[in-house]
């Protein structure tokens, strides 16, 4: 199971930072879009979800998924620097909203979210995330 993890970790390429905070949070979302749409991707997370009480395999995971993110995570962290977002933005909880709702679509809908439905969700997200006077 680790390997399989490892290797998907390895296949998600790198988060390319551009400043505009919406256009980076929308190649994040493709980017796990993808991920979790492919075919490797959405056996992982099946194999996930089956193990889901296992509590070695849940901290793997875990563990796996904030490696994954850290790029994610450090995109927006940078955002909140540069006043893009609100000073209490949550980083995880920005990513939490964004990866959440992928997988609502992939599990809960059966399908996979269209370039169209990503910035609808990652403005939705941004929305709540922006500095009071830009609001």
């Amino acid at each position: 199971m680790s390997a399989a993890l490892a290797l998907v970790a390895e296949s998600i390429p790198p988060v390319e930072e551009t400043g505009d905070v919406r256009a980076d949070l929308l190649a994040v979302a493709r980017r796990a879009r993808d991920a979790m749409s492919a075919p490797r991707g959405r056996g992982l997370l099946r194999m996930l979800l089956g193990g889901c009480m296992d509590p070695d395999l849940v901290a793997m995971a875990f563990s796996i998924r904030k490696q994954i993110e850290a790029p994610a995570r450090r995109v927006i962290e940078r955002a909140v620097l540069r006043g893009q977002l609100a000073p209490a933005t949550d980083p995880d909880l920005v990513l939490d909203a964004v990866s959440g709702w992928i997988l609502h679509v992939l599990f809960r809908e059966r399908g996979i979210a269209t370039d169209e439905r990503l910035a609808a969700m990652v403005d939705l997200v941004l929305g709540g995330a922006l500095p009071r006077e830009q609001r």
